[in-house]
């Protein structure tokens, strides 16, 4: 590319040529959403899924057993982590777990932007979640978790060109 060119001409060369692909869930991820969006998710399917993924396995586990949900006893498998997290929050727990690492640069100065955009998303997940609960809108706390914390999407593709 020429370095006399804008950002916004570099943004727009990227986008015309189709050379920044925007980061997706790991199949297991996806796999978990898909399966909370069903109106009657089934635990065992859930199961098999996060185990089939290490990362996420272990995400879960470390959630359940955290100052913030821990009970009396330690969790140690993932069925019993559902049990105590519940189907739902387990899912947000996946989806956390899978979308964060791709706000991530090794540029300092941009992974310090990437982290903040991370904090606001999240925050902006579980708001827009809470408001659809307090809309009585509890079929749509999902896809309202997803959306908010999806909806800058834009801003984290213009820092992953700049990363570029």
């Amino acid at each position: 590319m020429q370095q006399n060119l804008s950002f916004l001409d570099v943004i727009k060369q990227y986008i015309e040529a189709g050379n920044i692909v925007l980061p997706v869930l790991n199949s297991a991820a996806m796999r978990v959403q898909q399966e909370l969006v069903k109106k009657e998710p089934d635990m065992r399917v859930l199961e098999s899924l996060i185990c089939k993924d290490q990362s996420l396995s272990s995400q879960v586990l470390q959630m359940a057993n955290s100052a913030f949900y821990h009970g009396l006893v330690e969790i140690m498998t993932i069925r019993s982590a559902i049990v105590r997290l519940g189907i739902q929050e387990v899912g947000r727990i996946t989806l956390l777990a899978a979308t964060k690492n791709q706000f991530q640069s090794k540029n300092k100065e941009l992974n310090i932007l990437m982290h903040k955009l991370w904090q606001h998303s999240v925050g902006c997940a579980l708001g827009v979640q809470w408001l659809s609960k307090r809309c009585k809108l509890d079929e749509f706390k999902s896809h309202a978790f997803f959306a908010g914390l999806f909806h800058d999407v834009g801003k984290l593709f213009v820092l992953m060109v700049a990363d570029q």
